[in-house]
């Protein structure tokens, strides 16, 4: 039992390496173009946010020891 259904995975795989040699896409997404100018500056945004929050941070702990 263990070989026969070994055998029928092995041939339904196959079945599917042939057919997917011949498939075509549903629709071409080359020609699609993504602004990502607005992600780059939002993370720059939080990365700065974060960095000075980091520095007031320190700044309090600073002035809190002496």
């Amino acid at each position: 039992m263990r070989k026969l259904y070994g055998a029928v995975v092995a041939c339904v795989f196959s079945m599917f390496v042939a057919v997917s040699a011949y498939a075509t896409p549903w629709i071409d997404v080359s020609s699609i173009d993504v602004d990502t100018a607005p992600v780059a500056t939002l993370g720059l945004t939080i990365i700065t946010a974060l960095a000075a929050m980091w520095v007031l941070r320190k700044l309090i702990k600073t002035t809190n020891k002496s």
